[in-house]
Order: structure tokens, then sequence, then C-alpha cells
């Protein structure tokens, strides 16, 4: 297992790629980084509402002392109500939402010991939640949409 402190790290990284995200043109905002993908005003709006529906249904009950309540999700529709998101707010004020979505992650987080870090929870399926995991599955998660953000600013 990777140390902590670089597990946050990279979960934290996301922050300044999401400012980098302010420069860009509205055409850059809006247009899908591949025929049938999304754009990367959709995937911020993504990245948002995952952190917010684990922000709220893990991380903030575990900070309140309440039972995990992270479910599995239909995947589909999640991102679907993504997508309608994204359409209703500003280029600015959606990357402000993602970017103080994270950081009140990070300060929850912050504030546990290692060993709340690591523990393992039961979530509202009866399966395990670590935060420790979480960390590394959504770094990587980031890490795979901000990929294809940076190739499509390449080939833009």
């Amino acid at each position: 297992m990777k140390p902590i402190s670089e597990q946050m790290n990279k979960f934290q990284s996301l922050i300044p790629f999401l400012e980098s995200l302010r420069s860009i043109s509205q055409e850059q905002w809006t247009t899908p980084i591949k025929t049938g993908k999304w754009s990367t005003r959709d995937i911020v709006a993504h990245l948002l509402l995952w952190d917010r529906y684990f922000g709220t249904e893990a991380i903030s009950k575990i900070a309140a002392g309440d039972p995990v309540t992270v479910k599995h999700l239909d995947f589909d529709a999640f991102n679907k109500n993504a997508l309608d998101y994204a359409l209703t707010i500003g280029h600015n004020e959606l990357i402000d939402q993602a970017i103080a979505e994270r950081e009140l992650i990070i300060r929850q987080i912050e504030q546990f010991s290692d060993k709340v870090v690591i523990h393992e929870y039961i979530d509202g399926d009866g399966n395990v939640f670590c935060i420790s995991n979480y960390l590394v599955d959504f770094a990587d998660h980031d890490s795979h949409h901000r990929g294809q953000i940076e190739l499509f600013m390449k080939e833009f």
C-alpha cells in the first residue's frame, strides 16, 4: 500500500488541473473530446458529482461517526445526471464547485487518523469501503479523465 500522504497528493493533484481549465475557450469546453464522447465540461461535471456522492455518502458519514451509505449505482443514470447538470451551470461556476467538493473531501480526510483512513467500513450494500482504497481508485479515475482532456487539448 502506498503511504497515505502519497495517495493524498495524487488525489489533490486534480485541483490545479481543474484551475487550468478556466483559461480554455468555450469551444474547447463544450466540444466532445472525440466523436460520441463527452466534452471537457461533461467530464468536469462527472468528476464533481462523483466527489459530491462519495463526500456525502462516505467521507462526511465517517467524519460524523455515522454508517457509510455508499451503494452501487446505475452508472449510466448517474452519468446522465452529470451531463444534464453540466448544461445548467457556467464554465467557472462548474470548476468552482468541482474544486470546492474536492477540497472538502481533502479537509475531512486530513482530520482523520491513519487508522481511520485504512479502516474497512461496511457500505450500504454490505461491501467494504476503505478511504485509502477510495483515494487510489479516484486518483486513477481522475488520471484517466485528465489524460483524455490533455490529449484533446493537444489535438484541438
